[in-house]
């Protein structure tokens, strides 16, 4: 089992709050690292954010990540917050001196293509007519802002047929179409 690394709640916020703006501003945790530590591997970033390492920023780290975060958010030119400094990654109020597990929080992720297809099978009623898979993928894609191939849902959809959730059709144009399979 992995050591548990206790740190501050105010070194836990930090990590947090940095993490939080640098996914908004589009840039990677090696890409940050290598503007701050030019001549380092890397992975200073990563290493302050995994849950399984002990290091946390520095105020030299937070001023040269305020910087960044400033050039970054104007070279974007996006709506929001454009001027950073070190205040912007410390609490406002203050917080309670017991450790805390340091942890890792996943950011949201668009589901896969099975869960996609789940849940569009059991939430609208998408399939109860016949769609080809062109049209599954399109809806998929535009629900989820993402551009996956036909292909990518190939496997999902065999494993929803295998459990008679849905059912394949072959039409006579030589395609094939899915809708929710029929409940005996």
């Amino acid at each position: 089992m992995a050591k548990v690394i206790e740190i501050s709640p105010v070194e836990q916020h930090i990590i947090d709050q940095v993490r939080q703006i640098r996914e908004a501003l589009n840039m990677t945790a090696e890409a940050l690292s290598k503007l701050v530590s030019p001549s380092g591997s890397g992975g200073l970033i990563g290493n302050i954010e995994s849950s399984a390492r002990p290091e946390t920023y520095t105020d030299h780290n937070l001023n040269i990540i305020a910087k960044i975060f400033t050039r970054r958010a104007n070279e974007l030119n996006v709506d929001h917050k454009k001027d950073y400094t070190v205040h912007d990654f410390y609490p406002r109020a203050a917080l309670d001196d017991t450790p805390v597990n340091k942890r890792y929080l996943k950011p949201d992720r668009p589901a896969g293509p099975t869960k996609s297809l789940y849940r569009l099978t059991n939430e609208t009623n998408f399939f109860d007519q016949l769609r080809t898979l062109k049209e599954i993928t399109t809806r998929l894609n535009e629900e989820q802002n993402e551009e996956r191939k036909t292909s990518n849902y190939t496997s999902a959809i065999n494993l929803l047929r295998k459990n008679n959730i849905l059912e394949r059709i072959y039409l006579k144009e030589g395609t094939v179409a899915y809708r929710k399979a029929k409940k005996d």
